[in-house]
């Protein structure tokens, strides 16, 4: 996805910037999509209150996992 957004040719787009600049917008990113996870998770146990567990369980690690890489564990 990323890939897509930069562009070898005049110099621009994500590609052009630090791998730390790259690294902090993913993270920021994946940061966004993990609330979005869990507040589709949210909606989905109120229609399916017998998976609420699963989907919070779920929804927790993907949140906790993006938050391990923005503290800058592996």
């Amino acid at each position: 996805m990323l890939k897509d957004q930069s562009t070898a040719t005049n110099g621009s787009g994500i590609g052009s910037l630090p791998p730390a600049d790259i690294n902090a917008a993913v993270i920021a990113a994946m940061d966004g999509e993990a609330a979005s996870i869990c507040r589709a998770a949210g909606r989905m146990a109120q229609l399916h209150p017998e998976h609420a567990e699963a989907l919070f369980g779920a929804a927790s690690q993907v949140a906790a996992v993006v938050q391990q890489i923005a503290d800058g564990g592996g």
